[in-house]
């Protein structure tokens, strides 16, 4: 399918040299926070801190009927190549996750590469499902209906959480969400067995070299590259992961290790939920929060999170 109008058009006017290389600091100016009067409009927005060891996460908490009921929650990863954007640029996402599913939305501001790599990132986002699982009284929240959630780098941050959960007695993921996520680990210097990384290379948005380097900035160590929490279709042992929704889009080099990591759950026993948007690329119900595409995925989203699961 051709670009989407909108995709293409949005392109046309942010157009990104081949070459292009920002330093981390320009990239992070970069980054597009919505118009506060743009955003959804939700009942509650509160912040909080979690302790993790001598660093408090500060993290947001969404609520779109503010009615005193325990719901279950989100927590919700935003991604930015693990380097890049914030609990500010990825707002009106959370806003709209509590609006769509009727579920509380936790969004941690979880430590970024390459002043602090893997693991600290994800170690971040575990100890906020820890803290969310034990405070789940005070939060009012229901400890048995823990989802997480992210895109992009966050939706690696997500599945790596969900791994980390797996055999935990006391906490217990129910559900993952994985929007265009990253699933493993990529380098210019070697092969690749995902096709998308060549065919959408560049000019499309996200491109296979700025992959390079943002896994470059996250990654302290070349062992790292095989760990089952960074190459997350890398493991041998996926059965007993939650029930998994995966959504990406086609003009996406990340789009071919989706379906793979898809794949790789439903070769282990676990249910599966895949989607895969054509004519639109990496990003976009970041980009282009306003199309259709978006409103169908968070209908879909609270579809998958609220139906009741069938033995």
């Amino acid at each position: 399918m051709p670009l989407h109008p909108e995709v293409a058009r949005n392109l046309e006017q942010n157009p990104i040299p081949k070459n292009f290389s920002p330093t981390v600091e320009e990239m992070r100016v970069a980054d597009w926070d919505m118009p506060l009067e743009q955003r959804t409009k939700i009942d509650k927005i509160s912040n909080d801190h979690v302790k993790n060891n001598t660093y408090e996460i500060p993290v947001r908490i969404y609520e779109y009927k503010d009615d005193g009921k325990i719901k279950p929650v989100i927590i919700f990863f935003h991604g930015g190549g693990f380097v890049r954007c914030s609990v500010e640029t990825h707002d009106d996402m959370c806003r709209n996750l509590a609006k769509y599913t009727g579920w509380k939305v936790i969004s941690p501001e979880y430590r970024l590469a390459p002043e602090y790599k893997f693991p600290v990132p994800l170690e971040d986002c575990c100890k906020v499902v820890e803290w969310a699982a034990e405070n789940a009284e005070r939060l009012r929240i229901d400890p048995e209906r823990i989802a997480v959630c992210g895109d992009s780098a966050g939706g690696n941050l997500a599945g790596a959480a969900a791994k980390k959960f797996k055999n935990n007695r006391k906490i217990k993921i129910s559900k993952q969400i994985l929007i265009y996520p990253v699933i493993d680990f990529y380098s210019k210097n070697s092969e690749t067995k995902y096709e998308s990384y060549k065919k959408y290379s560049w000019g499309y948005g996200l491109s296979s070299s700025s992959m390079h380097r943002y896994w470059s900035f996250y990654l302290g160590n070349k062992e790292d590259e095989d760990n089952i929490y960074v190459s997350l279709s890398r493991d041998n042992n996926l059965f007993g992961l939650p029930e998994t929704f995966i959504i990406c889009s086609e003009y996406d080099p990340l789009s071919d290790e989706a379906r793979h990591y898809a794949e790789c759950l439903e070769k282990a026993s676990v249910r599966v939920e895949f989607a895969r948007y054509s004519g639109l690329n990496h990003a976009f119900m970041h980009a282009l929060p306003y199309l259709e595409e978006c409103r169908e995925i968070y209908n879909n989203i609270s579809v998958f999170l609220n139906k009741e699961k069938k033995l």
